[in-house]
C-alpha cells in the first residue's frame, strides 16, 4: 500500500510540474 500512496504523489507532483510549465 506504500509504493501506491508513493506512486500517487509521484503523479500529484508531475501535474504540479506540467502546470508550472
Amino acid at each position: 500500500m506504500q509504493f501506491l500512496c508513493v506512486y500517487v504523489r509521484m503523479a500529484a507532483a508531475s501535474f504540479y510540474f506540467a502546470g508550472d510549465l
